[in-house]
């Protein structure tokens, strides 16, 4: 077995408040090690490669840890985007070519969807 590797990225999403929510995604979310920010314009994306990638982060704030709540990030990202805007996140990635796992998560201030695109699901 060899690890899996692949690629995160996000759409260009409109934020009320760049500089609050560059400090917020910074802070709190942790999709992983590799991944960079970028903020300009009134506009957000972040994207980059990563060991088990995944279009969901993990999520810290001071009280509890939320693994991979998906309910619990959208909530807290809603706050953040300008309205009509919606967040949008694919991850891909395989394992020697093999085993290939492709995630995709949408948040809008109505919902949340996420896709597990990997064959046979």
């Amino acid at each position: 077995m060899a690890d899996m590797y692949g690629a995160i990225r996000s759409n260009w999403f409109g934020v009320k408040d760049a500089e609050a929510f560059k400090t917020w995604f910074e802070e709190n979310c942790h999709f992983g090690d590799e991944i960079e920010l970028w903020v300009g314009d009134g506009r957000a994306a972040f994207g980059g490669y990563e060991q088990y990638p995944s279009a969901w982060p993990r999520y810290q704030d001071d009280d509890d840890v939320h693994d991979y709540d998906l309910e619990y990030f959208a909530e807290l990202v809603r706050v953040h985007l300008k309205d009509g805007e919606e967040l949008r996140v694919l991850a891909a990635g395989n394992e020697k070519l093999r085993y290939v796992n492709a995630t995709h998560l949408v948040v809008t201030h109505e919902a949340v969807t996420f896709n597990d695109l990997t064959e046979g699901n």
